[in-house]
């Protein structure tokens, strides 16, 4: 049954289980803070056992050891300091920025040939020549400026130079693309033309540069600018002149770290700080050089002003003497490690480690290929279909070729230009005086003299832009030649510039001539009438002429042609050319013709005889008549043979029975990697035309020999092709790793001369020889109008082993130096092998005769440590 109390029962405990509702709060903030019972009135204080405290005291310092940061270090990450707001002061002027070694804007020139240096030099175009490279380095700009008669070092010095510039922000430069260069000799490009000049200048404006100096000039540059060089070391508080290094080229020997040195430049004094020298000597050595600098310069004692070298006061330059140093020079503070560009390439034997190629461990067969740089051979397609232009002469801003007459298209229309000759006078220069040449002697120059010539010529302008086809005479221009003899003094061609620079009223052009590199438009001042006379001989008196004379013939163009003497001689036949005997006692002038002479050469030999018969009676035989006569090669008379003391055709490379066709000129082209690759640069003949399908000599001798040597150079004569190889001068360091250099670029000249012949003629090649200085065949140098063996080169060629007329095939050669073993007896020998690294000579041997010489193989030889490989060389004479 069901029961009300059970009911009342069950209805309490469901009334029980009701959540209970929240009291009601009151809307007043203030009172409900107050009502709260979490929140602590008092402050209670808390202690900790002392070993709870030292447990999370070793804590933190096993995080604090963990975390590898100083006490200093995790004190300032725990700082809760707010440094936005503080703003720290900026000096005006710290001590670094006011001792910088470099400029904002800077000109350097590279000047020489032997040791080629950079040298600061006036920021202006008065301070350029046609004849030098220079490098313009600014924060934002950085070129490379190439003259157009500016040698092979010079060119790679300033490009290399400019490299290491742009790869290591030196100088304060911090552009990011590649320097630009600027190739006057192979033409530039006018956008970048514009931007050098406005970096330079800030005008776009291309101006008249001073002309290229003679050749010689190079050297006697950097024997005088090093004569400049001061040192001062400092030592016992003061700085004393270093004797050792002052007035010569220096070396990285004075550089020690314990010293503090100053060096003056000139324009440039640095002052060089060792890492190990006192602070106290740091800091008194930069104010004394700082006093040393702020006393100005006096240059009165020496040969050259290094402020300005080419530029006198008068012309603009700086004075010798001065109270000031000029504004644009540096006066910087170099530590050591810390050395720019500038400073470093002054030294001539600074090693750059970044550019050394670097040898360490063993990987099997690789041990020959890390010592070399890798280079390719060049593109021989390139020598041989280049065109060849004529060498064009730009006085003023116009070209001056050898044409008289000459057509030009300007704005669509044709303008014909014509040139006409006011005047030609010529001064044959003394040491210490000139004196003019009589018309009568006009075009006569001695091989051992100096001359000014002097031309004064217009350009007309002809009808075919002008109405009724009149003619528009231009203004009178004036230009001076100074042309030197292959046998003059470096004084007498010093003082030719000088008298050049005196006789120059009018302030024209002023170009440099090199006897056997005239210009054509030079030629042609003389019509025919010019003859080179070996010594002083044009300018001797009537009557004193004694004996033979022979003259050779040059140049193929009738208003180019000109007689150049020789010594008499069977050794100076050539059966390539014609030439002209006269005996100056008789009166007999023979003209004799060598087999394989052109036809042109035979012709002008009968023009010029005139000319030299016309001399000879005025100067020579005046009581005479002269008589000539004309003979071929192999058919001479008695007084020809007479002249000769008993011809002796073996002297010379006679070409009477020899079938070869002379049907091109000879072609000569410098290999060289001095740009970094490998290239063929060809050697251009000045009075080269493409009208001459054959030139007997478009070449001399000097083309060989004053290049930087050991040269390489590739001789294509028609049917035969020769490399020569030149020779290793006192002055060269013969040091491993120049041998190493060479040999690989000898290596790859062989390799173009054998590409080069299957290019020529791939069905019947011609043979190729390597031909070494000093010691040539005469087939070789009878391919110049005249050789003469200089004894010093001879004498280092047969040092090393070479045979007097020697030539080898060059697939002989190349294949000794691809040989990749030798054994131990050929490599302890002198002279070393052709090919052979001398720096890797152990790496030659076989691996069974390796482990007999040094008790090892070569995989534990080569984990050694490098000395220990020094010691293991040198006791078996590997070194």
């Amino acid at each position: 049954m069901y029961h009300k109390s059970s009911f009342c029962n069950s209805l309490q405990s469901t009334q029980r289980i009701r959540p209970r509702r929240k009291p009601a709060t009151s809307g007043n903030p203030i009172r409900q803070l107050a009502q709260r019972s979490d929140i602590l009135t008092s402050y209670t204080e808390s202690r900790q056992s002392v070993t709870i405290g030292k447990e999370l005291v070793k804590k933190v310092e096993d995080v604090a050891k963990a975390s590898g940061l100083t006490a200093e270090a995790r004190a300032g990450l725990a700082a809760v300091e707010d440094l936005s707001q503080v703003i720290l002061r900026k000096s005006e002027s710290t001590l670094a920025n006011s001792y910088l070694p470099y400029k904002e804007k800077m000109l350097v020139q590279f000047k020489g040939r032997r040791c080629c240096q950079p040298r600061l030099v006036k920021p202006c175009t008065e301070s350029m020549n046609r004849g030098d490279s220079y490098v313009l380095v600014t924060a934002k700009s950085l070129h490379v400026w190439l003259g157009e008669f500016c040698n092979v070092i010079e060119k790679a010095k300033a490009i290399e130079f400019a490299k290491q510039v742009f790869k290591k922000h030196d100088l304060g430069c911090k552009i990011f693309n590649e320097p630009v260069v600027i190739d006057n000799e192979s033409g530039s490009d006018y956008r970048q033309e514009k931007e050098f000049w406005t970096a330079l200048c800030g005008d776009t404006r291309r101006v008249q540069l001073q002309d290229a100096g003679p050749a010689e000039e190079d050297e006697a540059y950097e024997e005088l600018i090093n004569g400049t060089n001061v040192v001062y070391k400092f030592v016992d508080g003061r700085l004393r002149p270093f004797d050792q290094y002052c007035g010569k080229l220096l070396t990285c020997s004075a550089l020690a770290p314990e010293v503090v040195l100053v060096i003056d430049f000139g324009a440039e004094m640095y002052v060089w700080i060792g890492k190990q020298s006192p602070k106290t000597d740091r800091v008194t050595a930069l104010r004394q050089a700082e006093e040393l600098w702020s006393q100005g310069y006096n240059y009165t004692a020496f040969k050259i002003n290094p402020m300005s070298p080419f530029l006198d006061e008068k012309s603009g330059g700086l004075p010798v003497k001065s109270s000031l140093r000029p504004t644009w020079g540096i006066f910087g503070r170099i530590n050591q490690g810390t050395e720019t560009m500038l400073f470093k390439d002054k030294f001539v034997d600074w090693g750059d480690s970044s550019r050394l190629i670097g040898v360490k461990g063993f990987t099997p067969g690789s041990e020959l290929s890390k010592t070399v740089v890798c280079i390719q051979p060049y593109d021989v397609h390139k020598m041989i279909d280049s065109k060849r232009e004529p060498v064009c002469l730009v006085l003023d801003g116009v070209r001056v070729g050898r044409e008289t007459n000459w057509v030009e298209e300007c704005d669509g229309l044709k303008m014909e230009y014509e040139i006409e000759t006011e005047g030609v006078d010529v001064w044959q220069v003394a040491e210490f005086d000139r004196h003019p040449l009589d018309s009568a002697y006009c075009g006569h120059f001695d091989s051992g003299a100096t001359y000014v010539v002097r031309w004064h010529y217009k350009i007309k302008v002809k009808g075919l832009a002008l109405r009724n086809r009149s003619v528009q005479s231009g203004r009178s221009r004036c230009v001076y030649f100074f042309w030197h003899g292959s046998d003059s003094s470096v004084t007498e061609k010093g003082a030719c510039a000088m008298m050049t620079v005196e006789l120059d009223e009018e302030k024209g052009p002023q170009i440099r001539v090199v006897q056997n590199k005239e210009p054509p438009c030079f030629l042609m001042l003389f019509k025919r009438r010019m003859i080179v006379h070996k010594g002083r001989k044009a300018s001797q008196p009537a009557g004193n002429g004694v004996g033979w004379r022979l003259y050779v013939v040059r140049n193929e163009l009738p208003s180019e042609a000109y007689l150049m003497e020789v010594d008499v001689g069977a050794e100076h036949l050539r059966s390539r050319s014609s030439l002209l005997l006269l005996n100056a006692e008789t009166g007999q002038l023979t003209v004799w013709h060598g087999a394989k002479s052109p036809d042109c050469t035979k012709e002008q030999a009968r023009e010029l005889r005139l000319n030299l018969q016309k001399w000879a009676s005025l100067k020579l035989v005046t009581d005479r008549e002269i008589r000539v006569t004309e003979v071929n090669e192999g058919k001479e008379n008695a007084d020809f043979l007479k002249a000769m003391k008993s011809l002796d055709r073996t002297e010379y490379d006679c070409l009477l029975n020899s079938t070869m066709i002379l049907s091109r000129s000879i072609r000569m082209y410098l290999l060289s990697s001095l740009t970094g690759s490998f290239t063929a640069s060809e050697i251009q003949n000045p009075s080269f035309s493409p009208l001459v399908p054959f030139s007997p000599f478009p070449v001399i001798q000097s083309d060989l020999l004053r290049s930087s040597q050991p040269a390489l150079f590739l001789i294509d004569a028609c049917e035969v092709v020769y490399l020569w190889q030149g020779y290793w001068s006192e002055e060269n360091s013969r040091s491993g790793s120049a041998i190493s250099q060479f040999n690989a670029d000898r290596r790859c000249a062989l390799e173009t001369a054998l590409a080069y012949c299957q290019a020529i003629n791939v069905a019947k090649p011609p043979p190729a020889y390597v031909v070494y200085a000093g010691v040539e065949p005469l087939c070789f140098t009878n391919l110049f109008p005249t050789w003469t063996t200089e004894p010093s080169v001879r004498d280092s060629s047969l040092k090393d082993g070479r045979i007097v007329g020697e030539k080898t095939p060059v697939s002989e050669i190349l294949t000794q130096t691809v040989k990749q073993q030798y054994t131990l007896k050929e490599l302890v020998q002198q002279p070393l092998p052709d090919g052979v690294d001398p720096l890797r000579l152990e790496a030659y041997l076989s691996d069974v005769e390796f482990k007999e010489a040094f008790g090892q193989s070569k995989e534990d030889f080569y984990s050694l440590p490098n000395w220990k490989q020094m010691e293991a060389k040198k006791q078996l004479k590997l070194f």
